[in-house]
């Protein structure tokens, strides 16, 4: 699906969707609160120096939510979710020898309204792009909390040193999942549910556009299986155009226009095996000002695979993850890691994860930026998820 059609299809929606809507309420507004506070402890080391702090798991932060919806008297479900995450020095901010406490952040997250019936799910406002998470599929019961894809989340703000201690980049720098392009102020489409397949669009400030199919299935006696895969155009998002010839302006030559593909699988078996692999590749158009190592584009491309086991409330899982080209060509940063999750109660789960991370930087790039060999950074993950309402 292209741009022209997301611009004229979308309006022709949403005016159906608003005579849909205007018929009485069958009953009054649903209203709820809710949310969760997620704390870990880090430890890390970079093979130079070692550090621990009290972080926010930025996997799955600490947040707070209203939502409602309204039955109307011909079918139509209308709702809205608004979520704001509240953190105090996020897991993905925090680097070795940061001896500070760190600002509170303060993340709208989301702030949408959905209209949903027989024809599907029209949502608009802040809230996921259709692509958004399609390659984070896991059943381990670990994913965000120690596990799964999204590994650099626990620890993105580190910084790899060589052996004289020089900084080289930090992990979120070089390792990622990719995972199309967040929350977007966008509007999204959904359908129906056809056999276990829901197809998902969205058309996002900045001429961006998302496709997504997402299928998931029971296979009997507790077992699952669950795929995604996503399609992005970043279109002109983040790049500033002359509003009446449309052309870059002077000063934002150091722009990127962006195309995303990514998939994800996980299947879980009766016996507690559970089996998760992702892939995400990323097509960037521009790269400048990158001095005496620089490129013109890249194509990133990063690879996960997990494996793991449920027995009652326990949740272990061992991964690795692979991110290549990221940075400039010829990077590779790689993770190891194990993670185990204690379903203490449906709303309290305790967890503790190790990862161990690398990164291989060819000689052009050791030679530009002035740096020997990464060392090793090996990190502890130990925390708590507690969901109220």
């Amino acid at each position: 699906m292209n741009t022209f059609i997301f611009k004229k299809a979308l309006p022709v929606s949403l005016l159906a969707a608003a005579g849909l809507i205007l018929t009485p309420a069958a009953q009054a507004m649903s209203f709820k609160a809710s949310g969760q506070i997620d704390r870990a402890l880090t430890y890390a080391n970079n093979g130079k120096q070692s550090d621990i702090a009290s972080v926010d798991n930025n996997g799955s932060n600490s947040r707070f939510r209203f939502t409602g919806s309204q039955d109307m008297s011909n079918g139509i479900k209308v709702g809205f979710h608004y979520e704001i995450g509240l953190t105090q020095l996020p897991s993905s901010s925090w680097d070795i020898g940061q001896n500070s406490n760190g600002s509170v952040q303060l993340d709208t997250r989301i702030v949408d309204a959905f209209m949903q019936g027989e024809f599907g799910t029209l949502s608009f406002g802040k809230g996921n792009g259709a692509a958004y998470y399609a390659n984070t599929m896991d059943l381990s019961g670990t994913n965000f909390i120690g596990g799964g894809v999204w590994y650099e989340l626990y620890s993105a703000g580190i910084t790899f040193v060589d052996s004289a201690g020089q900084s080289i980049a930090t992990i979120g720098k070089v390792m990622s999942p990719f995972n199309a392009i967040g929350r977007q102020n966008r509007v999204r489409y959904d359908s129906p549910s056809f056999g276990g397949l829901v197809l998902s669009g969205s058309y996002d400030n900045g001429g961006a556009s998302e496709l997504a199919a997402r299928y998931k299935a029971n296979l009997g006696d507790g077992a699952k299986f669950i795929a995604g895969a996503s399609w992005v155009n970043t279109g002109n998002q983040g790049i500033t155009t002359d509003p009446g010839t449309g052309i870059v302006t002077v000063g934002s030559t150091d722009y990127t226009r962006l195309k995303i593909y990514n998939g994800a699988a996980s299947l879980l078996l009766a016996n507690g095996l559970n089996f998760t692999v992702s892939m995400g590749h990323q097509e960037t158009n521009k790269v400048t000002s990158q001095g005496t190592y620089s490129q013109k584009g890249y194509n990133a491309t990063n690879y996960f695979g997990q494996v793991g086991y449920i027995v009652g409330q326990n949740h272990f899982v061992v991964n690795y993850g692979q991110t290549k080209d990221m940075m400039y060509k010829g990077v590779k940063g790689s993770q190891i890691g194990a993670a185990y999750v204690y379903n203490w109660t449906n709303a309290i789960q305790l967890y503790a994860s190790y990862h161990n991370y690398k990164l291989n930087l060819p000689s052009y790039v050791k030679t530009g930026m002035g740096v020997g060999n990464a060392q090793d950074i090996n990190q502890l993950f130990i925390g708590t998820r507690i969901k109220f309402m």
